[in-house]
């Protein structure tokens, strides 16, 4: 199953959070908009659910190639640092398969950003 999540900061969109749910992981890609609704960030994550989180940096360069980062491991109760797990790589090639948006309007849901703000305004 995938659904998002979207997050403003009035009526700018400040991100948006693809996660993509398995039998015994999710597969999360956070990405952050500057005010003009370009990418500045995009952080994978992967949860091993009650074991551990895997979090990589996912921002490719501007020719497109991919981020030199290694996965850092954490604890799911703590932000705390960890090595990495046993059979991680298992779980991490779910962090190789994703869309790049550079720009609010590439979102699936881009056509419909207009809508979301509107609704997300009158709910406050």
């Amino acid at each position: 199953m995938q659904l998002a999540e979207l997050r403003f900061e009035g009526e700018r969109l400040e991100s948006a959070k693809v996660r993509r749910l398995y039998p015994d992981y999710e597969a999360d890609f956070e990405y952050r908009f500057d005010a003009s609704g370009r990418l500045t960030a995009l952080e994978g994550s992967v949860e091993v659910w009650g074991k551990w989180i895997g979090r990589k940096d996912l921002l490719p360069g501007e020719d497109g190639s991919a981020p030199a980062g290694r996965m850092r491991f954490y604890g799911t109760e703590t932000d705390e640092e960890r090595p990495e797990p046993e059979r991680a790589g298992n779980y991490a090639g779910a962090l190789e398969r994703y869309p790049v948006y550079r720009k609010t309007e590439e979102l699936p849901c881009g056509g419909e950003l207009k809508e979301a703000v509107r609704m997300n305004a009158a709910s406050k």
